[in-house]
């Protein structure tokens, strides 16, 4: 063999090694084992110690599910720093909300738990400058699960008066 040909055939056994490695490397960079799929992730480098999910649906007054409201978390002030999604409500007026705490330490004393208020915002006829409404909210109690960990989800249904 040419010395030109092994040089070819040796780039080509390098590269095909470090796409191995490098693909070794992504698929075991999760914090989370493949098989804990809706586990609490670590979610920044600050430090995420647990999360909570909160679902639930958005309905009219006679039950009819409400498609496209936004839903959001709101937080007591005073409270430690929190992360959160923001859910739109689906065909069926259901919707899927995760909450992050975003702190160093879990309390010490007692059980890891949150208040919070979900609320429902109707946004679909929104005019430029006109601020959307909420429409209902709803105080939760919520328990925060570790890192690693699925958490049992709060549920909620907001009822509101929406066209």
């Amino acid at each position: 063999m040419t010395e030109s040909g092994s040089f070819i055939c040796w780039d080509w056994t390098r590269l095909t090694v470090g796409m191995v490695v490098c693909g070794a490397l992504l698929a075991c960079s999760s914090t989370v084992e493949p098989d804990n799929v809706g586990a609490c992730k670590q979610i920044s480098e600050f430090g995420s110690n647990g999360c909570l999910d909160i679902k639930g649906r958005v309905v009219g007054p006679s039950d009819q599910p409400l498609h496209g409201i936004d839903v959001v978390p709101r937080y007591p002030a005073g409270m430690l720093i929190f992360a959160n999604s923001r859910a739109t409500t689906d065909a069926t007026g259901a919707f899927t909300l995760r909450v992050w705490r975003m702190s160093s330490q879990s309390p010490t004393v007692g059980s890891d738990t949150l208040s919070l208020w979900v609320r429902g915002v109707d946004t679909r006829a929104v005019v430029q400058g006109t601020p959307p409404r909420v429409l209902d909210s709803a105080l939760v109690h919520a328990t925060i699960s570790p890192i690693g960990t699925i958490p049992t989800p709060t549920t909620v249904t907001l009822t509101i008066l929406a066209p």
